[in-house]
């Protein structure tokens, strides 16, 4: 652990428009587990190395690791909950207006805090009924997803404007990159964020 201790990084953060800072790189929890002593190294080793940033959600079905690690940081004095910044999602069965809190309830419940820096809408559209929506795509289908993503582009090229609209209030914008789909050419516009 030492090795870790002494290359630990400060990650940079940014400025929200609504005044609040969100460090730029975060630990995402997606797959990461479902063994606890595992969580807790994981959650420990990211904090060790300067990762602030913890973003999970509800439909990760980790929340309740990743509190319990929390908590055994918190207990132990590694870190206090106000030194991080913790990020969940509402899932979609979640997205009628009578469901948003109670399942923003249920992710502080279980990730054993009293409220999320950031709470975002998690594929902010409806289920589809279809076949083949949880198997992995072919060839031509991953092809069709990549000229989906490039339809997409102008979209995405308009984020920093988005950012900088002194117009428009979102506290983020946030911007997930498929290492997997996505062609190089619909990367680029992120390379301004650093």
């Amino acid at each position: 652990m030492p090795f870790l201790i002494q290359n630990a990084v400060q990650i940079p953060s940014v400025n929200l428009v609504d005044g609040h800072k969100i460090p730029t790189i975060g630990l995402g929890t997606y797959d990461l587990t479902n063994q606890q002593e595992v969580m807790d190294r994981i959650l420990n080793d990211a904090y060790d190395l300067g990762y602030r940033h913890i973003d999970t959600a509800y439909v990760y079905q980790n929340e309740e690791l990743i509190g319990r690690s929390l908590a055994k940081m918190f207990a132990a004095n590694k870190t206090r909950r106000e030194d991080l910044f913790i990020t969940s999602k509402v899932w979609n069965v979640f997205h009628k207006r009578s469901q948003v809190v109670e399942a923003m309830k249920l992710s502080l419940n279980m990730l054993g805090v009293d409220y999320l820096d950031l709470s975002l809408v998690h594929w902010p559209l409806a289920f589809r009924s279809g076949t083949g929506f949880l198997r992995p795509l072919d060839e031509k289908e991953r092809e069709r997803e990549r000229e989906r993503e490039r339809e997409h582009l102008p979209d995405l090229q308009q984020t920093p404007m988005l950012l900088t609209n002194p117009n428009l209030y979102a506290s983020s914008i946030p911007l997930h990159v498929s290492t997997t789909l996505m062609s190089k050419s619909a990367e680029d516009p992120f390379a301004c964020f650093g």
